[in-house]
């Protein structure tokens, strides 16, 4: 353990060496104070998504994103309007033992204005493994909200509702999931983020909440061009479950981002 995360050290900071100059530029011709959404689409190349869910806003018309979870994820998003955009995330084949994983999002904004934004989504994720597949097809509804003189506090709200299939057919039920997260402008290219995250469901006519929920936090050091996500993903489970002894911080998530 103290070996990896020694590697994942020293890989981390020689990215960020090499990302600082990127991390530097920033587009201020838009102020902050007067129209805090468009300052963050501007500034923030990750300002479309949080830690591990998305945020209303998207890219602007003919922006092409670059995105990398974990180093295994690999994602793209395309501005096919300054309202809509598409994205398709995959689980890279390092080892021949991984299955096959998509995600592929539309998301649209339907009501923008200088603090707020508003958005649905439509959802396809799918997976297989030696022939075996099944997924979730749904959509989201995904609300920002900026607050204080500057924006320096945002509010992010979402709602997932999935259907499961597997084998061609659709399961009876749902999956529905709350997400209610902060960000918190540290500095013209420092954001800080925390998500809450609860899995829930309606099966056979009942309304099921999970056992637990996920706790996300973390930093994002960001340009107009690339953004760094370092964090961590905490499960919080009810009842003593091991987990806080081997990973008292959470998981630790890294994510990179780069727009042009």
């Amino acid at each position: 353990m103290k070996k990896i995360c020694f590697t994942w050290g020293l890989t981390l900071t020689a990215l960020l060496m090499m990302a600082a100059p990127a991390l530097a530029q920033g587009n201020n011709k838009v102020s902050r104070s007067e129209n805090p959404v468009e300052w963050a689409r501007a500034n923030d190349a990750s300002n479309d998504r949080g830690l591990l869910s998305s945020h209303a806003d998207t890219l602007r018309e003919g922006e092409v994103a670059i995105n990398s979870y974990e180093l295994f994820f690999f994602g793209a998003s395309y501005g096919v309007t300054d309202d809509f955009q598409l994205s398709f995330t995959t689980l890279l084949p390092v080892f021949s033992e991984f299955p096959l994983v998509g995600l592929i999002n539309g998301k649209y904004v339907f009501k923008r204005t200088n603090r707020m934004v508003l958005s649905a989504s439509a959802n396809l994720a799918f997976a297989s493994v030696d022939g075996d597949g099944g997924g979730l097809i749904g959509a989201s509804f995904n609300f920002d909200r900026y607050f204080g003189k500057e924006g320096t506090l945002g509010t992010h709200l979402a709602v997932d509702l999935q259907g499961a299939f597997a084998g061609g057919e659709l399961s009876n039920g749902a999956l529905i999931r709350f997400t209610g997260g902060l960000t918190i402008q540290a500095g013209n290219r420092v954001r800080l983020l925390a998500e809450l995250m609860l899995p829930t469901g309606f099966v056979g006519g009942e309304f099921k909440s999970a056992e637990f929920f996920l706790l996300n936090y973390g930093v994002r050091f960001h340009g107009d061009t690339l953004a760094v996500d370092l964090a961590f993903i905490r499960p919080v489970i009810d009842g003593d479950d091991g987990f806080t002894d081997v990973l008292p911080l959470g998981l630790p998530f890294v994510a990179f981002s780069a727009r042009f």
